[in-house]
């Protein structure tokens, strides 16, 4: 009987050592892949910017912040990005010209303008070139207005 009893504790023994073995090594490995995670965030800083856009129409406005944009990302591509590729319009002369974004039409005498917040002057400038040619820096905050107004601001 004393035999019986001996051999099961050995097995509970056994098997409580081979669990706390795989705990630790589990355990190991996970301390492995957030270091490697945090290694390919660190990477990813350099080589991406963080931006946010706004879309403001008909006194909706919806907000994209912390998008995650390529170094020498246009407006355009980003304002793309982070509408699920919801932008639409014509090259021209003087760049793209951006008709409609996430399915809101621009129509006659409604543009779609775009606007940069300056944090220094706490204040939106209107863009000054066409979305695909102003290249995104990192914490850009942008704001794209549809209005017939060209004074208005987001």
């Amino acid at each position: 009987m004393m035999n019986k009893w001996f051999t099961i504790s050995l097995v509970l023994l056994s098997a409580l050592t081979y669990s706390c073995l795989i705990s630790f090594y589990f355990y190991g490995q996970y301390l492995i892949a957030q270091e490697n995670y945090l290694d390919a965030i660190s990477a990813l800083d350099e080589i991406s910017y963080k931006v946010s856009i706004l879309i403001e129409y008909d006194n909706t406005k919806t907000w994209y912040n912390e998008t995650i944009v390529p170094v020498g990302c246009s407006l355009l591509n980003a304002t793309a990005k982070a509408t699920s590729e919801e932008v639409s319009g014509e090259m021209s002369s003087f760049g793209f010209f951006v008709k409609s974004i996430k399915g809101v039409n621009a129509t006659y005498p409604s543009y779609w303008l775009w606007f940069t917040w300056e944090k220094a002057e706490k204040k939106w400038i209107q863009g000054s070139s066409s979305a695909d040619s102003y290249l995104m820096k990192q914490g850009d905050v942008i704001g794209w207005l549809l209005t017939d107004d060209w004074t208005a601001q987001p």
